[in-house]
C-alpha cells in the first residue's frame, strides 16, 4: 500500500524547504537571470496550486517579505532579470486580488 498524502501537506513542506528557505533563495540569486526566472516560476506554480488548494497566508506573507518587500533581493532581482521580478509582483497582487492571500 502506498501511502497519500495531502497536497496541503506536500506544498507546505516544498514552500519552507525550498521556496521560502533563504538558503534556497540565496543560492538562486546567485545562478543570476537563470536563478531569479526559477524564482519567477516557482511564484507561478504557486499561485497555480492556490487557485486549486489551501496555501496558507504565510507562504504568501513571506514569499513578499523574501521577493518583493526585501530592497536588496527586489534590486538584485530587478538587475538579473526585469520580467521574473515584474512576475513575482504580478502574481502577488493576482493573488490578493483573487482572494487567495489575504
Amino acid at each position: 500500500v502506498i501511502p497519500v498524502k495531502d497536497v496541503e501537506d506536500v506544498l507546505r513542506l516544498e514552500y519552507r524547504s525550498k521556496f521560502l528557505n533563504p538558503k534556497w533563495r540565496d543560492a538562486m540569486m546567485k545562478q543570476g537571470s537563470g536563478g531569479a526566472y526559477e524564482i519567477s516560476q516557482r511564484m507561478t506554480a504557486m499561485v497555480g496550486w492556490a487557485a486549486t488548494a489551501e496555501v496558507d497566508n504565510f507562504v504568501f506573507d513571506q514569499a513578499a517579505e523574501r521577493y518583493a518587500l526585501d530592497e536588496e533581493i527586489a534590486a538584485q532581482l530587478q538587475k538579473s532579470n526585469p520580467e521574473a521580478f515584474k512576475n513575482v509582483v504580478r502574481r502577488l497582487l493576482e493573488a490578493e486580488g483573487r482572494g487567495m492571500w489575504s
